[in-house]
């Protein structure tokens, strides 16, 4: 798994991202979008974290997320088990996370979308030179933006950015002055005042700031999208002297949406922006929770329902699984492929090798967390290859899983297949043993001494 490295300012940064492939929100799939927005709202709470998630629509009416997660870098190891736990959710309906496993994958999922590039954020609005605060919010929109979208025929990507930050006393109280001066201005519009005081006194109550961006790919579908970003910022915001319309500008913010980084990371922010982009920890987690709606998504292309569910009762002929704690190797694997699993698993234990792999899982226990559990504890992970298992969410979270927090896969290829799903790029760094070669019991002996010494 690929970590970008940012240095800003003096600031070591570290980047991880995932590609989440949700396909239809219809039935059990829905139960994803809640397990990623929970995954996503405890990760954003690790100190100086910033959270860019991008939801893009084409025009095949498919729906795909990437989200791109930055922390210090001395925070690396939270960071990869953040975004490890988040490979987890593929054993739900229709769903692929793919992990970057190259600078070139990464930089082509955040390349630069559409021509017309439009931030909520740093119109510096002002009233009489005093600079106003202005928190007008895409995401409670989004849902109905992306069904016009769908009916118009055009691709649209929407971009957010949160940061997890503490707001400085002083910009607290910059802001509460700016208030104090909009009470001097002769003939100020009603509820522009409240509307100010409301965002500068909820500063203190801050976890988090956020910006919001939308981007679309030719002039018509830009003339749609101003229109419609216009209509609805007047409709909430008309009233409080705002500017009558919001511009899409080609050529901005490319840094910001490319780098995945918050504008905060790249520069400080004024007080008016900072009350403008002031989340409390109940607004930022309703924005984490964002997913289509019921009217979305019967525009959408509908998935495949997903049954590949766990068999937990192995054959009699396998080996019995290690449960204990020293050093041991972790067998990924798909259930029918078991009966020639099991062969390798026997001559692991000939040769000396402990291997855990899900049998005699004790009743009761939490499934993910006792896979969880072991992968974090094993050694190495062997990743027995056939064309079930590629299909196989729950094998391929496991490599994934063990990819992301740093173990090292052994991949035992027991068919002709093609990698797909992610695996691809992800394996090329690994050995891949074939099980039919002549020589593949001492290769074999070799490649898990070798990791399980190492």
């Amino acid at each position: 798994m690929y970590a970008a490295r940012f240095d800003l300012a003096g600031h070591s940064l570290v980047q991880i991202c995932a590609r989440i492939e949700s396909g239809s929100t219809r039935g059990q799939n829905r139960a994803n979008w809640n397990w990623v927005s929970r995954q996503l709202s405890a990760a954003i709470r690790q100190p100086g974290c910033t959270l860019a998630r991008r939801i893009s629509l084409d025009r095949n009416r498919n729906l795909q997320q990437i989200v791109a997660l930055t922390a210090p870098s001395d925070q690396e190891a939270d960071l990869r088990q953040a975004v490890a736990r988040l490979t987890r959710s593929e054993r739900f309906t229709g769903t692929t996370i793919v992990l970057p496993a190259s600078r070139a994958q990464r930089d082509k999922w955040f390349d630069l979308q559409g021509m017309a590039r439009f931030c909520t954020v740093g119109d510096n609005f002002s009233i009489r030179g005093i600079p106003v605060a202005c928190d007008f919010r895409i995401m409670p929109l989004l849902n109905l933006l992306l069904i016009e979208a769908c009916l118009a025929g055009h691709t649209l990507t929407y971009q957010i950015h949160i940061r997890s930050v503490r707001i400085d006393p002083q910009n607290i109280r910059q802001a509460r002055r700016f208030v104090v001066a909009l009470l001097d201005v002769p003939a100020i519009r009603g509820g522009i005042v409240e509307n100010q005081q409301r965002m500068a006194w909820r500063l203190d109550q801050a976890v988090a700031i956020c910006e919001e961006y939308l981007c679309t790919d030719s002039n018509d579908a830009a003339n749609w999208l101003r229109l419609w970003t216009s209509e609805q910022f007047q409709a909430t915001q008309g009233s409080f002297g705002f500017g009558s319309e919001v511009c899409l500008r080609p050529g901005l913010f490319d840094e910001r949406l490319t780098a995945a980084l918050h504008s905060y990371d790249l520069e400080p922010w004024s007080p008016a922006d900072l009350s403008g982009g002031a989340l409390s920890s109940d607004e930022r987690d309703s924005l984490l929770a964002w997913q289509p709606d019921e009217r979305l998504d019967r525009f959408l292309s509908p998935g495949d329902p997903f049954t590949d569910l766990p068999t937990l009762v192995p054959p009699s002929a396998a080996p019995r699984t290690y449960n204990g704690e020293d050093r041991f190797v972790f067998a990924s694997y798909k259930r029918q492929d078991l009966p020639i699993v099991s062969k390798v698993l026997t001559k692991l234990k000939d040769f000396g090798v402990p291997v855990w792999y899900d049998a005699q899982i004790p009743g009761g226990s939490e499934w993910d967390e006792v896979i969880e559990d072991r992968l974090t504890k094993a050694k190495a992970v062997l990743a027995f290859t056939s064309a079930a298992a590629i299909e196989s969410r729950y094998v391929r979270r496991e490599i994934k899983f063990a990819d992301a927090i740093g173990r090292p896969v052994l991949g035992i290829l027991l068919e002709d297949v093609t990698l797909r799903h992610g695996l691809q790029m992800l394996m090329t760094q690994y050995q891949m043993l074939d099980i039919r070669a002549v020589d593949f019991e001492p290769r074999l002996r070799h490649a898990v001494m070798r990791l399980f010494q190492a």
